[in-house]
């Protein structure tokens, strides 16, 4: 029977119980990673002082994508959760720096500080150049290989995409218990196989029909709201009428990237950050009204400070798959939502936390309403940070992840 995205909404949360307090090791990636650089290198001599728990501290501060929102709530109800972006190199310089590896030999850990400290590719020296890829690739994978022995996980949590070839986990499928949050397209993950994971929690009600009919343990879960970010995100005023944040220019982003140049081509004051897809040019209005790439809390802080964000879908999702991260991130700074209607819009609207639009047409004169309308505007805003903390509320997400967790480890494992 299919399950719908209401369904999700509607489903009330389990209390979280287990027997064991379980270890978490959850892999991520930072989007997009060219902003993440950036900031880097504004805080460089700051960050270069730090060590690695500092540097780690300072990485969940930012904010970027999903943060530490499962791990700090699992750490919360008591078990062991970190954070590991794969795809940071810093990370792992500071990782043999400190010694967070405990059992790396001496003779390897010289020839990773050569090789990530002064950028000297040791081994290269005695390949053909066409092997450099191969080799970064294997010296990467080899010091994961080392943190998760010196951590000892008893689950790896996957979210993809992850940046992490999806093979490298194939030798830890007997000793851990294999956990994958997909929430995109699974071309976007790297050699991505459905049946190498124990469990898998995806926002997709398709897909979790699919791995329910190919005996894979799965269930829906959907993005959430955390409540220290309406305490962090701070703005002083509503600085900017009309705003988006996200991919445009892209193939797959035709209808959004058409309504938006119309936006940015009416009479209202319109601006959008994100990455430039490669048909962006196409778009002259999006090329003019373009701010640069953001995310985290500088993201946070344009909601907060926008009097209307717009919000628009893929072209590829379904119409009961209808839903993205960028809901909720508008909802946890309590600002005002305007996005393209769905059926799975239908409570949330109801409820009085967002209004919709069918049209372009209908999108600018609502754009326009609403401007000449604050009080409304703002009560609006108001009701769906009230909304989304009661009904998507990480806190009760994770403890509902962490029950299916603790059963499908237990009966991976219990005859053990």
């Amino acid at each position: 029977m299919h399950t719908s995205y209401s369904k999700i909404i509607s489903t009330p949360m389990t209390t979280f119980s287990t027997t064991k307090k379980l270890k978490v090791l959850k892999f991520d990636a930072f989007y997009p990673n060219s902003y993440f650089e950036k900031l880097k290198a504004i805080d460089e001599k700051k960050i270069a002082s730090m060590n690695y728990e500092e540097y780690y501290d300072w990485m969940i501060s930012q904010r970027m994508y999903l943060s530490d929102y499962f791990t700090y709530h699992m750490r919360q109800e008591g078990w062991q959760a970190k954070e590991f972006i794969a795809h940071d190199t810093l990370l792992m310089k500071k990782l043999i720096r400190n010694g967070e590896i405990k059992k790396i030999g001496i003779w390897y850990r010289f020839l990773f500080l050569i090789k990530f400290v002064f950028s000297v590719p040791i081994k290269d020296l005695f390949r053909p150049p066409i092997l450099k890829p191969i080799w970064r690739k294997e010296l990467k994978q080899w010091l994961i290989d080392k943190y998760i022995e010196s951590y000892n996980p008893d689950v790896l949590f996957i979210r993809e995409p992850s940046q992490i070839d999806g093979r490298f986990f194939d030798k830890y499928k007997k000793s851990k218990l294999i956990v994958t949050l997909i929430g995109c397209n699974t071309s976007h993950a790297h050699r991505w196989y459905a049946h190498r994971n124990d469990l898998i929690f995806t926002i997709f009600p398709s897909y979790y029909d699919f791995f329910l009919s190919q005996n894979i343990k799965s269930q829906l879960v959907e993005y959430g709201v955390d409540e220290r970010i309406s305490r962090e995100i701070v703005s002083p005023s509503k600085i900017y009428d009309c705003t988006f944040v996200g991919l445009l220019g892209d193939p797959v982003q035709s209808e959004k990237t058409l309504l938006m140049e119309s936006i940015a081509n009416s009479d209202i004051n319109f601006k959008w950050w994100g990455v430039k897809g490669i048909n962006i040019n196409k778009y002259p209005a999006l090329v003019n009204t373009w701010h640069g790439e953001t995310s985290g809390k500088e993201m946070l802080e344009i909601y907060k400070s926008s009097k209307i964000v717009i919000n628009d879908f893929v072209d590829t999702a379904r119409e009961e798959s209808k839903t993205n991260i960028r809901l909720k991130e508008v909802m946890s700074v309590g600002s005002f939502i305007l996005s393209r209607n769905s059926k799975n819009l239908t409570a949330l609207e109801n409820s009085g936390a967002l209004r919709t639009f069918n049209s372009t047409d209908d999108c600018i004169a609502k754009i326009k309403h609403y401007l000449a309308n604050e009080q409304e505007r703002e009560k609006i805003a108001d009701t769906g940070l009230k909304y989304a903390v009661e009904h998507f509320n990480y806190r009760d997400i994770v403890r509902n992840m962490m029950t299916t967790i603790s059963q499908s480890y237990e009966r991976k494992f219990s005859s053990i």
